[in-house]
């Protein structure tokens, strides 16, 4: 079975399989990851913008890949949107190390 991150909606779960999110040599960077739980939740990009306290404009620099979102910017939007922060947290990492062409895998965990 493979893992996957849900968000509660109500009675309801928006479920995205984390495969998506990649490893080396992957190219499902942080803002694809942003953009597709952005659109999974139904927000467009100035909803989505307001929530995390960004201008819409540097959202969809991030989701461009214009803009590096930093680990602790990644987790403050995951409490934002409510999703898990280790995952936010772990795709902007393994993005750090995608673009330093080394061929490694960010694991996160939350601290005990």
């Amino acid at each position: 079975m493979s893992e996957s991150s849900e968000k509660e909606e109500g009675s309801a779960a928006v479920v995205i399989p984390l495969e998506l999110a990649g490893g080396p040599g992957d190219f499902f960077s942080f803002g694809d990851l942003i953009a597709t739980f952005r659109v999974c939740d139904e927000m467009n990009e100035g909803e989505f913008a307001k929530v995390v306290g960004v201008s819409e404009s540097y959202l969809r620099d991030v989701e461009a890949r214009r803009e590096v979102v930093s680990p602790s910017q990644a987790a403050a939007w995951a409490r934002a949107v409510g999703y898990p922060a280790t995952e936010f947290v772990r795709r902007v990492l393994q993005d750090q190390l995608d673009e330093a062409e080394l061929e490694m895998c960010v694991s996160v965990a939350v601290a005990a």
